[in-house]
């Protein structure tokens, strides 16, 4: 066993330069070891700034990409809601030489023909970015809207593979997938899929879980959902949890299936 240097020894010139001397003989025996070390840091740190340079710019291209379909998506949402929306008897009168909003005629390549492409372009060109996933949340929703269910899924498909898992909009698109799932009565996946994202997206989550579980038949599941949701906070989907839950203790004391 080497013998500990004291640091009065430390001090006297002779321990000094001994040591100095293994520090060098050290050094001369890995230096090339240490050297390839220190140069692989250096790279992979670089790498890393590099990557998250590329990635940022990569995601900022994207969010330019979208920006126009994305506008024209919210532009025309709100045309058509006020088209259909009823006047109000104590509204004021409107201007007669104003334009009227124009409504959505149920055609879905009339109605929504260009953002759909617009958004196409974006998951095509961006893909694994943010924004791609965000157009592929909109596009799926205008398909769900007019009964095209399958084409929904399909598009929310690759943007889920590519997506981090812990990142909002994969939550998001999950959520929409999975009521595409729920609204074809395929609520033994829906619920796999409302489950997986209810740490972001707890209450709504929850609710969309508890509806299916009821369906499903597992009302213990359900009624668990169903209370996790009604006490995290006051949200429309809480209120609504909130009904779900005492909608089911009646169905089950009347069936004598109290839990």
């Amino acid at each position: 066993m080497a013998k500990k240097i004291s640091k009065e020894e430390l001090r006297t010139p002779d321990a000094f330069h001994k040591t100095m001397e293994q520090g060098y003989s050290f050094t001369t025996r890995y230096g090339k070891q240490l050297s390839a070390l220190v140069i692989i840091g250096l790279v992979i740190a670089i790498g890393a700034v590099v990557m998250n340079f590329l990635k940022e710019r990569k995601e900022n291209s994207a969010v330019q990409a979208l920006y126009q379909p994305q506008s024209e998506y919210k532009r025309l949402q709100d045309q058509y809601q006020q088209a259909k929306a009823p006047v109000e008897p104590t509204a004021p009168k409107a201007d007669p030489k104003a334009p009227k909003p124009v409504a959505a005629t149920g055609d879905l390549q009339k109605d929504y023909g260009t953002v759909i492409r617009g958004f196409e372009a974006v998951i095509k060109d961006h893909s694994g970015t943010v924004a791609a996933g965000q157009a592929a949340v909109y596009l799926a929703s205008i398909y769900q809207e007019y009964g095209k269910l399958d084409e929904a899924k399909a598009v929310l498909e690759k943007p889920l593979k590519d997506l981090s898992n812990d990142t909002l909009i994969y939550s998001v698109a999950n959520m929409v997938y999975g009521n595409i799932l729920a609204s074809q009565d395929n609520c033994k996946d829906a619920v796999t899929i409302f489950e997986r994202v209810k740490n972001f997206l707890s209450v709504d989550a929850a609710v969309k879980a508890g509806v299916c579980y009821e369906k499903l038949g597992q009302l213990d599941q359900a009624a668990d959902m169903y209370r996790k949701a009604s006490t995290q906070s006051e949200s429309s989907s809480s209120l609504a949890a909130k009904g779900y839950l005492r909608a089911l203790e009646q169905k089950r004391q009347s069936t004598g299936q109290a839990g």
